[in-house]
């Protein structure tokens, strides 16, 4: 037998092993799995051999390259084959103790994996109780282990071709096993966030508990349990001390937006601060004279807050209501895993059609399976949008044209509401305002690099700004312009041109337009990316409470959270305490008393109790 030959039933064997664990998944879940077509089910199990062969080829690549090398040498092919045979043991010890687990849990085990060290004690003294398990597995290792010898024994094919010949099949071998464990050919490598491109369930079907540990594993231990400081009772208590009961909303101002049916677009701009928008913090720049003039009929907020410099992180809180806290994983790498409210869904199943898209490349930060998993219906990238404008290089916007993105959406608005009047609700993640900039048209470039360090994104600014006013210009003369609702924002702050100081860099401009408005309505109190979620429920009149508040349930008392790791400094009217769950690190507050910072923690330690009771466990 050739060289070859014995490494692809090495690969084979391998593959087996997961589909196996997978196939006993399904038997072993089969009333949650029966709900699909065996349509559905074959193709999860073809979908699944990719994430299979990923995390096999990343676990036994070395094994494979040391198999595929010419030499000639009986004993050393003997016992790379019996190191294979040792990790296809623990590979099959791991996905056993993961249908386990997802039979108990209902998901596939993560970092949970690395917490049995902490209960080692208590494992050792189970082992009794399993003792005849642990003798029937200990039999059929040493049974397939005698079947594995038969095969380690069989004698390699003599090689006729000449030592250089087959070096260079082996350099060309081995970059294609790389192909494989990326999973795809893309910038970014397949995640955890890639199964979830239909559902949850089928997503967990087509997982594999050794890959979801893989990919867990960078981010730290999870361990829910450290999470319960309360019953659940006072944490709730607690959290409604801090907040507006959903009975004592601004009603005024959601019966001015909301009702059913109403059509949504949102629209994120790319790091832009407050501080460099007219209507937010009365500059003189000049900068944005179109979402200045949109805000003279819109709602605006202006102390509202983004919860982490970092995009991702943005798009979670505003796509899903939960928080960076720093021991979970983020979206599009691992959060999914816990998290069972998918936002597009949720106004999929309340008779909406929804769109997302990015000004960056669709896989950027794994946006394009993001919006698959939170169940958007139609998703586009940079690669989909054409060009319209006559830019110097194209290319050199690495996360897109913003005027082109926002003209591809109202193109696609117009054919989904051509095609069955549904109310849509869209998301466009725009990215020309994101370093390092792009080069301008000449109309656009009205500051100067010479005078002005921050010429390139202030130009930016004004390119964007010119892009939102095309779009609603053109939207205006639409049949459903009347009944849409326009909310604008921007992901996070960055610290270039801005002269404000930690936290208050860290405010973002948010407001939220409708034709209906004849007025500013400025809402003061503090107000965070958290809020959002619920406020498009709000909005739509979905009844839907998430996991956090509205926009519309705030008051003077409103405080928002901003996160750096396991620090979070909680910004009120009256200043701001930067606190861990165990420590008061500083704190600026008037009512600067050890009772006033002491309730902050208890409200951080029932807050992150209450987002986690609501994952899997």
């Amino acid at each position: 037998m050739s060289r070859y030959k014995k490494v692809l039933i090495v690969i084979f064997i391998g593959l087996l092993i997961f589909s196996l664990a997978r196939a006993i998944l399904l038997i072993t879940n089969y009333d949650t799995f029966s709900l699909y077509s065996f349509g559905d089910i074959a193709s999860t199990f073809v979908g699944g051999i990719r994430f299979d062969l990923s995390i096999f080829l990343t676990l036994f690549s070395p094994w494979i390259i040391f198999l595929l090398l010419p030499i000639r040498n009986i004993i050393f092919h003997k016992i790379i084959l019996w190191c294979v045979f040792v990790e296809y043991v623990v590979i099959g010890f791991v996905l056993g103790t993961d249908v386990g687990f997802y039979i108990e849990r209902g998901r596939h085990i993560t970092n949970d994996f690395l917490l049995l060290g902490n209960d080692l004690g208590y494992i050792l003294v189970l082992i009794p109780s399993y003792i005849l398990p642990i003798i029937l597995v200990t039999i059929v290792c040493v049974v397939l282990g005698y079947l594995w010898s038969k095969f380690v024994n069989i004698k390699l094919k003599p090689d006729l071709k000449p030592m250089p010949l087959n070096f260079l099949i082996f350099i060309i071998i081995i970059p294609l096993l790389y192909i494989p464990i990326r999973g795809n050919l893309k910038f970014t490598p397949i995640n955890i966030i890639d199964a979830f491109d239909k559902d949850t369930t089928l997503g967990n079907l087509k997982l594999n508990g050794v890959f979801s540990i893989f990919k867990h594993n960078g981010q730290g231990v999870i361990d829910l349990s450290q999470y319960n400081f309360f019953d659940n009772a006072t944490a709730q208590s607690i959290v409604d001390n801090f907040t507006v009961s959903r009975n004592k909303c601004n009603t005024d101002v959601i019966e001015k937006l909301s009702k059913k049916g109403v059509n949504i677009v949102f629209i994120m701009l790319e790091g832009i601060p407050a501080e460099l928008i007219y209507s937010f913090s009365n500059n003189n720049q000049g900068l944005t004279k179109n979402i200045d003039n949109l805000s003279l009929k819109s709602i605006k907020f202006n102390n509202h807050y983004a919860p982490k410099r970092l995009s991702i992180s943005s798009m979670q809180a505003v796509l899903t209501g939960i928080p960076p806290i720093s021991t979970l994983p983020v979206i599009g790498i691992g959060l999914e895993s816990y998290f069972t409210g998918n936002i597009g869904q949720i106004f999929v199943d309340n008779g909406y059609n929804t769109i997302l898209i990015q000004g960056a490349t669709r896989r950027s930060s794994y946006v394009d399976s993001i919006s698959k998993s939170l169940g958007f219906q139609q998703y586009y990238g940079k690669e989909d949008v054409p060009i319209i404008l006559d830019y110097k290089d194209n290319d050199k916007a690495y996360y897109g044209w913003d005027y082109e993105a926002l003209m591809f959406l109202l193109d696609n608005l117009d054919e989904l509401y051509a095609k069955d009047k549904k109310p849509f609700l869209s998301f466009s993640f725009l990215g020309t305002t994101h370093p390092p900039f792009p080069e301008l048209p000449s109309e656009f470039a009205l500051i100067d690099k010479e005078t002005d360090p921050y010429a390139g994104f202030k130009n930016t600014i004004i390119y964007t700004d010119w892009a939102i006013g095309e779009f609603m210009n053109s939207i205006k003369d639409k049949p459903y312009y009347d009944n849409t609702v326009f909310v604008i924002s921007s992901d996070h702050s960055v610290a270039t041109g801005v002269t404000t100081k930690f936290p208050y860099d860290q405010l973002v401009p948010l407001m939220i337009y409708s034709p209906s408005m004849d007025k500013t309505v400025d809402v003061d109190y503090i107000t965070t990316h958290l809020d959002m979620s619920q406020t498009l429920y709000d909005i739509a009149k979905i009844d839907n409470v998430s996991k956090v508040g509205s926009l519309f349930c705030k008051d003077e008392n409103s405080l928002a959270m901003i996160f750096n790791g396991e620090l979070v400094t909680m910004v009120t009217g009256d200043g701001h305490a930067s606190i861990t769950l165990d420590k008061i690190i500083s704190s600026n507050l008037q009512d600067n008393s050890t009772a006033r910072l002491e309730g902050f923690q208890n409200y951080l330690k029932a807050y992150y109790q209450l987002i986690v009771s609501k994952f899997k466990k």
